[in-house]
């Protein structure tokens, strides 16, 4: 269970690999004296609070009831005293830090103990592990304490693993009012730990250009529009390949306006080299390193950079550059502009991708917004291969869209279609701006909260009573404009992975509105009826109801996971292990995390592997490789012994589909309803430049073993079937009947 715990909590970890850097030079950084009075509490800074927001570089967190103390301290100006059972600890980014041996020092005092309990430790975590309790390793307990005593020193060593993320040096107590603790240090060998750790940038102190590009080209020619296209995907390979750049020495956004007008004005080829020749070689030096990959069967995609040979557009001098560059030694571990999952904690703190107040005129941050989406996709996301349009056609096909838009609602509206580009159902743009006479318009109007499904006959049917409507009634005109026509309007600004989950994102659209009342064409009972809807309340979900179905089918259990906890759902299925069948209704999210872990123990009969994730290699930004494998379940004779049928459709997203794929190992499972959203790995969002606009996608492969495909496709459907205006009409609930059926049979 506490190995599974850990697997699984790796889902929300930041992925690293376990290659160790070395540092020839202990670097000496002006943030040092800042580090070592924050670790000696020297600062007058606040202790933050558990719940603060990560990821973070280096920073104490408290946990339970602590304050700082200036009246008892071991030296200095304060130092930190923790109250009633709380505890501290100091973290620490492990990103940069390469030696053999930790060296966790420090004082302690306590005051009202009785038979308490004290733990000073060392925890270095890497991306398998779970956050334990102490006692763990590197540990120094005491036990036992009674009254008060005065300053004591302390001392743990711990030899350095490979490939860890973080390090935290803490302290918990037990049973002991009061504890101070002052004057902590932490060596690396014989180095201090902030030697290694890096929190000023040099990218993030050039400032020229954050009021405006200060770029403004004419009319885009065939010449320039070749110009650009290159400059977007050079510039963009070398922001996550250079060795110059991927350290976070360069502000790569305000490079690309120095590079960009010279690159514009380019009348040829030849000339057009030459600049890009100029610029890389401004960069500086670098040693190189032979890339072999030995394991492939182990990578879900590689980065395809044939175009660096493409003599189309370079010549030998530059095809030779990037080459070299493509084969630069780079680090393991550390990459500044890569892209993390939310929930890892590296030192580019989601921060490498900047945000600029300046106006959405601007020429140059408008190409910058393009070039920048463009590449983080390239090199950032595992299934930019799936995409309806080949990636490398789509830099080219937006410029014009960027350098020339016909207005703000324009330029807002051509990055929601950039966004759709992705295919992803994770994938979202968000910003709050004009949409104001385009297609997207719909997105910032309001909506009639009428709940609206595809049937199986691919009609749009209300599935709520309203008062001017019924459930059964088919949608077919909004403002005299036909619903096959506004979705068709809508599809290109809208983000979704599939049929199915493009349909449900954009049915809550089809009644948006700026004024009431909303004229519209309903089909009811094989009439077409004019209809006009004013504000109203919907009644919920009108179908049979699980708990309708259950005191007709006694020997089923009927489950909704999206609004039932784990453990409620354990505590049913042990209490009914005779039971015929179960139903579990995954056409929800799942309201507990844990429950595709919980719910696999009983059952399944034995161990399975639900999924392969993979994460990029920060030394080769573009290639995923598998990282681990997902278990689920235990050896277990015990198990629940009666059929499973698991219900789905495009409601079902992400972690809906890793359980719905989880529940499907049980011996007598089956995967009942319809396709689902397609995005089950990690989802994580960058900032865009501009100020407040960031967008969302996914960032972790995740597949069924051995490379099957979940992504756009949605999970694997054992027995097909969709509700048609029918059974709508008659507030059936064909899923939860098929499954009966299932059971029964």
């Amino acid at each position: 269970m506490k190995k599974i715990f850990g697997i699984l909590l790796l889902i929300l970890a930041c992925c690293q690999f376990h290659a160790q850097n070395t540092i020839s030079q202990i670097p000496d950084r002006p943030e040092n004296k800042y580090i070592l009075k924050e670790m000696k509490f020297e600062t007058d800074a606040a202790i933050n609070p558990y719940s603060a927001k990560s990821p973070w570089v280096t920073k104490w967190i408290a946990i339970g009831n602590t304050e700082k103390d200036s009246i008892v301290k071991a030296e200095g100006k304060y130092s930190l005293k923790l109250m009633q059972g709380a505890g501290a600890y100091y973290y620490t980014d492990a990103a940069r830090i390469v030696g053999d041996s930790l060296n966790f020092s420090g004082k302690f005092r306590y005051a009202g103990a009785s038979n308490g309990k004290l733990y000073l430790y060392i925890l270095q975590k890497d991306r398998y592990e779970s956050v334990e309790r102490p006692p763990i390793p590197d540990t120094l307990i005491l036990t036992g304490l009674e009254g008060k005593n005065d300053w004591q020193s302390f001392n743990i060593k711990a030899k350095l693993k490979n490939g860890i993320q973080e390090i935290r040096f803490g302290i918990s107590t037990k049973d002991i009012s009061n504890v101070w603790i002052d004057d902590w240090d932490i060596k690396v060998d014989a180095s201090p730990v902030y030697n290694f750790i890096k929190t000023q940038y040099p990218a993030e102190k050039d400032k020229e250009f954050e009021s405006g590009s200060k770029i403004n080209f004419g009319e885009l020619t065939p010449q320039m529009a070749k110009n650009l296209d290159i400059l977007g995907r050079v510039w963009g390979f070398l922001k996550y390949y250079h060795p110059a750049v991927i350290d976070g020495d360069k502000n790569w956004d305000f490079e690309l306006f120095r590079i960009m007008p010279s690159v514009a004005k380019a009348s040829n080829n030849k000339e057009l080299n030459r600049i890009l020749i100029n610029f890389i070689d401004g960069l500086g030096d670098f040693n190189t390193k032979e890339y072999v990959i030995n394991d492939p069967e182990l990578y879900s995609c590689y980065i395809d950079l044939n175009w660096l040979n493409d003599k189309q557009m370079f010549d030998q001098k530059v095809i030779d550059k990037l080459n070299k560059i493509k084969n630069a030694d780079r680090p393991d571990k550390v990459n500044y502009y890569v892209i993390p999952f939310r929930g890892g904690a590296r030192d580019r703190n989601f921060r490498a991708e900047k945000t600029y107040q300046v106006s959405w005129s601007d020429q140059g941050f408008r190409l910058l917004t393009l070039f920048r989406f463009w590449n983080v996709m390239e090199y950032n996301f595992p299934y930019k291969y799936l995409t309806d349009h080949a990636w490398t056609d789509v830099l080219p096909t937006y410029l014009p869209k960027f350098l020339k838009p016909e207005s703000e609602a324009d330029f807002n509206a051509t990055l929601y279609m950039l966004t759709a580009e992705i295919n992803d159902s994770h994938g979202r743009l968000m910003f709050n701006g004009t949409l104001e006479g385009t297609p997207a318009a719909a997105f910032r109007q309001k909506r009639l909260p009428v709940g609206l499904t595809e049937s199986a006959e691919g009609k749009i049917v209300v599935f709520t009573d309203y008062p001017e409507l019924n459930a059964g009634d088919v949608i077919t005109e909004v403002e005299g404009k036909p619903v096959k026509k506004i979705m068709e309007d809508l599809a290109p600004y809208t983000t979704a992975s599939n049929p199915a989950s493009l349909s449900r994102n954009m049915r809550g659209y089809i009644l948006a509105y700026n004024s009431l009342p909303l004229s519209i064409k309903i089909e009811r009972d094989g009439k077409i009826i004019p209809v006009e809807l004013r504000s109203g309340s919907a009644v919920s979900v009108l179908r049979k109801t699980m708990d309708e179905y259950k005191k007709e089918h006694k020997d089923i259990v009927f489950l909704n996971v999206g609004r039932m906890q784990s453990t409620e759902l354990v505590t049913i299925i042990k209490d009914n292990m005779d039971a015929k069948g179960i139903v579990f209704d995954l056409r929800e999210y799942p309201r507990d995390f844990f429950s595709f872990f919980k719910l696999t123990e009983i059952l399944l009969p034995d161990t399975a592997i639900n999924l392969w994730f993979s994460s990029q290699i920060l030394s080769y930004p573009g290639n995923y490789k598998k990282y681990n494998e997902c278990p689920i379940g235990y050896k277990n004779p015990d198990y629940f012994k009666g059929k499973v049928a698991v219900l789905v459709n495009e409601g079902t997203q992400s972690l809906g589909e890793m359980t719905a794929i989880a529940l499907r190992n049980a011996p007598n499972a089956a995967v009942i309803g319809s396709q689902t959203s397609g995005a089950d790995g990690n989802a994580t969002s960058f900032n865009m430049p501009y100020d407040g606009m960031a967008v969302g996608y996914t960032v972790l492969g995740a597949y069924y073993p051995n490379w099957g495909q979940c992504q756009r496709t949605g999970v694997k459907i054992d027995i097909e079937v969709r509700p048609t205006v029918e059974d709508i009409k008659n507030k059936k609930d064909v899923l939860i009947e098929k499954a009966i059926e299932y059971i029964r049979n």
